[in-house]
Order: structure tokens, then C-alpha cells, then sequence
């Protein structure tokens, strides 16, 4: 039994919450200002699940997974519980997912390895966007944290360190016109 909740999120209508604890993530209905008890999104036990995001909607969830030996993916499962897929093909090491407005694509933040994690497809770090429905990701950014889209999904919003201390960047959907 775990008292330590990480990124939750309640649902856009009330009813429910998504948090992650202890290496997975977890849904609790949510009725009269009351929680139920906790139910896991996946069955999955073969990787670990980070990061939780939920769809403006709040039918889907995209999460990065984790696991030793395979590395990392950027995945989305249905907001209620079920079998996820991956929107990348290639392993890596995957941060900060977050939904477009109208659930269509995904950003999130590759980063490198090494030191206590695998060196292995740690090549090209950045701020990447990627189609629900997968394919090939397309990058946005050489740097940055916290990617999200803006409010009418055609651009994407990121902070990175500047000469003054941390900055907000807003560039298109191909990385141009900052």
C-alpha cells in the first residue's frame, strides 16, 4: 500500500483520477468527493510506467514506459484500463508526454543515457511530435523540458534555459518560427 501519488490528474468530467505509484498507473473513480479504491490502467508487468497524461477528452492516456534491459517507450493505453501501444518504434529514453487539444498527435522530450542508465539510443535528444495513430516522429527541438501544445494545438510550448534564466519557447509544428 503506497500514501505517495505521482502526476495525478483528475478526468475533464469529475469522475475519476489518474496518478502513478510505485512504478505503474492506477485509476480511482471518484464519487461524492470520495475516491475508490485504485485499479491499475494496464495488466501489463513487463515494463514500468511513468508520466501519465490524460487526452482533453479523458479517454486516453499516453505514458513512457520503462524497463532495464528494453529502455524506454512513448505509449498510450484507453483512459478506462486496457492494453497499451507504442507510438515510437525505436527504444529510448522518454520523457514528458502530453496530448494535443484534439488528441491527434503527441509531444514529449527524448533525452540521453549513461552514467546508471544505458548509453543505447541516446542520439538526437530534443522535443519531438508524433501522430496517435504512430509513425515517424518528427523533431521540434534540439532542447527543452515540459513540451506542450498550445491552446489551438498549432504550436508547441516548451522551456529551456536562456541568457536570462529559464524561457518559455514557442515554435510551429515542424520546430520553425520560433
Amino acid at each position: 500500500q503506497t500514501r505517495m501519488l505521482r502526476w495525478a490528474q483528475q478526468t475533464p468530467d469529475g469522475d475519476a483520477a489518474i496518478f502513478g505509484a510505485v512504478g505503474y498507473l492506477y485509476r480511482s473513480e471518484i464519487k461524492a468527493g470520495k475516491a475508490d479504491k485504485p485499479r491499475r490502467l494496464t495488466s501489463q508487468d513487463d515494463h514500468f510506467e511513468y508520466w501519465p497524461a490524460l487526452s482533453s477528452d479523458g479517454e486516453s492516456v499516453v505514458y513512457v514506459s520503462w524497463d532495464d534491459a528494453n529502455l524506454g517507450q512513448v505509449r498510450i493505453v484507453d483512459g478506462s484500463e486496457g492494453d497499451s501501444h507504442s507510438l515510437v518504434t525505436t527504444p529510448g529514453h522518454y520523457l514528458q508526454p502530453s496530448f494535443s487539444p484534439d488528441g491527434r498527435h503527441v509531444v514529449y522530450k527524448k533525452t540521453t543515457g549513461g552514467y546508471l542508465l544505458s548509453p543505447l539510443y541516446s542520439v538526437e535528444p530534443g522535443i519531438y511530435r508524433v501522430a496517435v495513430e504512430g509513425g515517424q516522429p518528427v523533431k521540434s527541438s534540439d532542447r527543452g523540458s515540459d513540451p506542450q501544445f498550445s491552446a489551438d494545438g498549432q504550436r508547441i510550448l516548451f522551456t529551456a534555459g536562456g541568457e536570462d534564466g529559464l524561457e518559455l519557447i514557442s515554435v510551429d509544428l515542424n520546430g520553425h518560427n520560433p
